[in-house]
Protein backbone atom coordinates (compact mmCIF):
# COMPACT_ATOMS: atom_id res chain seq x y z
CA UNK A 1 0.00 0.00 0.00
CA UNK A 2 1.28 3.80 -0.80
CA UNK A 3 0.55 7.21 0.60
CA UNK A 4 0.26 9.75 -1.28
CA UNK A 5 0.55 13.02 1.50
CA UNK A 6 -0.29 16.44 0.80
CA UNK A 7 -0.06 18.64 3.86
CA UNK A 8 0.24 16.24 6.52
CA UNK A 9 -3.33 14.79 4.55
CA UNK A 10 -2.50 11.30 3.15
CA UNK A 11 -4.54 9.65 0.31
CA UNK A 12 -4.57 5.60 0.75
CA UNK A 13 -4.27 3.25 -1.93
CA UNK A 14 -6.67 0.85 -0.76
CA UNK A 15 -5.43 -2.96 -0.68
CA UNK A 16 -8.58 -4.57 -0.85
CA UNK A 17 -9.95 -3.78 -4.67
CA UNK A 18 -10.61 0.14 -3.84
CA UNK A 19 -12.50 -0.56 -1.30
CA UNK A 20 -12.27 2.26 1.08
CA UNK A 21 -11.16 1.28 4.88
CA UNK A 22 -13.29 1.05 7.46
CA UNK A 23 -11.12 2.70 9.90
CA UNK A 24 -8.46 5.30 7.78
CA UNK A 25 -6.42 5.49 10.62
CA UNK A 26 -4.82 2.12 11.13
CA UNK A 27 -5.46 1.13 7.79
CA UNK A 28 -8.31 -1.09 9.17
CA UNK A 29 -11.38 -3.01 6.90
CA UNK A 30 -14.23 -4.49 6.85
CA UNK A 31 -12.77 -7.66 5.79
CA UNK A 32 -10.45 -7.50 8.89
CA UNK A 33 -13.37 -7.88 10.68
CA UNK A 34 -14.68 -10.29 8.75
CA UNK A 35 -11.66 -12.85 9.27
CA UNK A 36 -11.14 -12.43 12.34
CA UNK A 37 -14.38 -13.02 13.24
CA UNK A 38 -14.65 -16.34 11.03
CA UNK A 39 -11.45 -17.57 12.45
CA UNK A 40 -12.29 -16.77 16.06
CA UNK A 41 -15.70 -15.69 16.32
CA UNK A 42 -14.78 -12.32 18.00
CA UNK A 43 -13.07 -9.48 16.89
CA UNK A 44 -10.51 -7.30 19.08
CA UNK A 45 -10.43 -4.20 16.81
CA UNK A 46 -12.81 -2.22 18.66
CA UNK A 47 -10.84 -2.27 21.55
CA UNK A 48 -8.17 -1.68 19.74
CA UNK A 49 -9.31 1.24 18.09
CA UNK A 50 -10.52 2.60 21.76
CA UNK A 51 -7.00 2.26 23.29
CA UNK A 52 -5.54 4.30 20.36
CA UNK A 53 -7.91 6.89 20.45
CA UNK A 54 -7.84 7.12 24.85
CA UNK A 55 -3.90 7.30 23.99
CA UNK A 56 -4.20 9.98 21.69
CA UNK A 57 -3.12 7.85 18.19
CA UNK A 58 -6.04 8.71 15.87
CA UNK A 59 -5.96 11.46 13.60
CA UNK A 60 -9.92 11.16 12.43
CA UNK A 61 -10.01 14.55 11.08
CA UNK A 62 -7.45 14.56 8.67
CA UNK A 63 -7.34 10.95 7.29
CA UNK A 64 -11.77 10.34 7.80
CA UNK A 65 -12.82 11.39 4.43
CA UNK A 66 -16.25 12.13 7.23
CA UNK A 67 -14.09 14.03 9.56
CA UNK A 68 -14.94 11.48 13.06
CA UNK A 69 -14.39 8.82 14.50
CA UNK A 70 -14.95 5.16 12.95
CA UNK A 71 -15.96 3.75 15.92
CA UNK A 72 -19.44 4.06 15.11
CA UNK A 73 -19.31 2.81 11.88
CA UNK A 74 -16.85 -0.09 13.60
CA UNK A 75 -19.88 -1.34 16.00
CA UNK A 76 -21.96 -1.15 13.35
CA UNK A 77 -19.76 -3.77 10.86
CA UNK A 78 -19.06 -6.09 13.82
CA UNK A 79 -22.87 -6.54 14.81
CA UNK A 80 -23.90 -6.76 10.79
CA UNK A 81 -20.73 -9.40 10.34
CA UNK A 82 -21.74 -11.20 13.69
CA UNK A 83 -25.43 -11.57 12.16
CA UNK A 84 -23.91 -13.01 9.10
CA UNK A 85 -21.78 -15.55 10.52
CA UNK A 86 -24.71 -16.44 13.40
CA UNK A 87 -22.37 -15.40 16.20
CA UNK A 88 -25.25 -13.98 18.34
CA UNK A 89 -27.19 -16.55 19.25
CA UNK A 90 -27.45 -15.91 22.55
CA UNK A 91 -29.46 -12.61 22.02
CA UNK A 92 -31.71 -13.79 19.46
CA UNK A 93 -29.96 -12.78 16.37
CA UNK A 94 -28.28 -14.66 13.46
CA UNK A 95 -31.05 -17.98 13.97
CA UNK A 96 -31.46 -20.00 11.34
CA UNK A 97 -34.21 -18.71 8.77
CA UNK A 98 -35.45 -22.31 8.07
CA UNK A 99 -38.47 -23.65 9.52
CA UNK A 100 -37.93 -27.53 11.34
CA UNK A 101 -37.19 -29.89 10.02
CA UNK A 102 -33.97 -28.31 8.21
CA UNK A 103 -32.20 -31.10 5.49
CA UNK A 104 -28.18 -31.37 5.76
CA UNK A 105 -28.63 -29.86 2.21
CA UNK A 106 -29.90 -26.44 3.65
CA UNK A 107 -27.38 -26.48 6.04
CA UNK A 108 -24.50 -27.44 3.68
CA UNK A 109 -25.99 -24.49 1.19
CA UNK A 110 -25.87 -21.61 3.69
CA UNK A 111 -22.61 -22.67 5.30
CA UNK A 112 -21.33 -22.54 1.47
CA UNK A 113 -22.32 -19.43 0.46
CA UNK A 114 -20.64 -17.90 4.12
CA UNK A 115 -17.22 -19.09 2.23
CA UNK A 116 -17.13 -21.93 5.52
CA UNK A 117 -15.92 -25.13 2.99
CA UNK A 118 -17.91 -28.19 4.39
CA UNK A 119 -17.96 -31.94 3.06
CA UNK A 120 -20.28 -34.38 3.62
CA UNK A 121 -19.80 -37.09 5.34
CA UNK A 122 -20.50 -40.87 4.46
Amino acid sequence: MTDKCVDGVCELKERYDDVPPICYCFRLFRRDIEQEIKKTGKTTIPEFISAQVRAGNCRCKDVNPKGTCCLGDISKAVKEIKKEFSIDRGKGEGLCRYESPVTLEQILSEANKTGFKTTKLN
